[in-house]
């Protein structure tokens, strides 16, 4: 029976970058870790951010260099077709992927993942989704941000950047307002 005052010695809340490296390194110092995250691990960069960007921006570039490649001298007899389905499956197969390898870091050093939502009831204290409490010396929020929908008229009609990637057909144009 252990005679530790709290159940861990650090809570991360959130599955993101910082929470994943703060609960990795942790461990890695033989510290008792547990992270509460509801979602697929990664956060924004991985899920609907950087990595499928990239992704689908790999499939534009490439799809603009074939065009360009005649000009060059490349026997280019038709300019392929991008069928937006084979995307999506190749963009969903290297996120997952990069989750596997997320899952297996967090299970060789020994992080509990919680697949939860928390909340802070005290200075050491988290609250669970599903009513569950744990406790820990130290708890590192590392929740990350959601998009902002703007409070203007015709805003439901536009999407947000996660929204983007759950489209089921590419869009004919696309016109990107705001950036931070």
């Amino acid at each position: 029976m252990s005679t530790a005052p709290y159940d861990y010695d650090l809570i991360v809340l959130g599955g993101g970058s910082a929470g994943l490296a703060g609960a990795i390194r942790a461990a890695q110092h033989g510290k008792r870790v547990a992270m509460l995250e509801p979602g697929e691990l990664g956060g924004t960069c991985v899920n609907v951010g950087c990595v499928p960007k990239k992704a689908m921006w790999l499939a534009a570039d490439l799809h603009e260099r074939i065009g360009l490649a005649s000009a060059m001298g490349f026997d280019v007899e038709a300019r392929p077709a991008l069928s937006w389905k084979e995307l999506v499956i190749h963009r969903q197969a290297y996120i997952s992927n990069i989750h596997t390898s997320y899952h297996k870091r967090l299970d060789e050093t020994g992080v509990v993942r919680i697949p939860a939502r928390g909340h802070l009831l005290d200075a050491h204290t988290v609250a669970c989704s599903d009513g569950v409490r744990y406790s820990a010396e130290h708890i590192l929020i590392a929740t990350g941000a959601h998009p902002l929908r703007p409070d203007i008229p015709g805003a439901e009609l536009g999407l947000v950047s996660d929204d983007f990637f759950d489209l089921r057909a590419a869009p004919a144009e696309v016109a990107i307002i705001g950036a931070a």
